[in-house]
């Protein structure tokens, strides 16, 4: 177990650097992935907003259509009104007359109603092409720096990669997977040294029998109050 254990600080030492590459990223991964969402959804809203105007004015030029047929009938019922001999047919065609000027009124209502949709959607459209342009900034020059950024730690980042492959396979799988879970648990520290009776994670202070225990470095021992793998303060500092 001595040996694991060991392994265990090497390997949590590799990951600590690693750690320390990606903060020296900061934030600028998650950042350039929230751009490049941004700009995915603001694209799509862009072309949401434009198809939108484009079926508007194809609608509109329709109604228009029947506006500029139902205009045309308007005009030979008018001229026909003063043709008729009885009530009967002037009653039948003046109905004709009020059924058609209806229809045109509803059809004039219904292009102002896609004209006030077609403005808000151009306003839609023209916000969107606006914040395109912003977003394509941002994301050009943050992608910039995170390229430098990336270029600045890679060899170093390699470094430590292949030095973690080499630890892990001198690791019981089972092992790996304890230091795994309380690694992405408690921010990347999962094995700890005891320093002066107390956990180096978490400060709680332990029990003077099993600050002996750890020093033995013969079995897994894990914080009481934190969960992390208590190891030996001598034995880290060695590694």
């Amino acid at each position: 177990m001595r040996e694991s254990l060991q392994r265990l600080i090497e390997l949590q030492k590799v990951d600590a650097k690693l750690i320390e590459i990606e903060e020296l990223r900061g934030s600028l991964p998650q950042e350039v992935d929230g751009l490049k969402k941004d700009l995915t959804d603001t694209e799509e809203t862009l072309k949401e907003s434009e198809g939108k105007i484009k079926d508007i004015d194809k609608k509109i030029r329709e109604i228009e259509g029947n506006i500029s047929q139902g205009s045309v009938k308007l005009e030979k019922y008018k001229e026909q009104l003063y043709a008729v001999t009885t009530n009967k047919e002037y009653d039948a065609l003046t109905h004709e007359l009020e059924t058609m000027q209806g229809a045109i009124n509803e059809s004039e209502n219904q292009i102002l109603d896609l004209m006030e949709e077609k403005e808000e959607n151009e306003e839609i459209a023209s916000n969107s092409k606006t914040l395109l342009e912003e977003i394509q900034q941002d994301l050009k020059s943050k992608s910039k720096e995170l390229k430098k950024r990336i270029s600045e730690t890679k060899n170093v980042e390699v470094d430590y990669l292949k030095k973690r492959e080499k630890i892990t396979p001198d690791i019981s799988i089972s092992l790996i997977s304890k230091y795994e879970k309380i690694k992405d648990a408690k921010n990347g520290r999962a094995v700890v040294p005891v320093v002066r009776g107390a956990c180096g994670g978490c400060f709680h202070r332990l029990p003077p029998q099993l600050v002996v225990e750890v020093k033995k470095m013969n079995k897994l021992i894990h914080c009481e109050a934190c969960g992390r793998v208590l190891v030996s303060h001598n034995e880290e500092s060695d590694n």
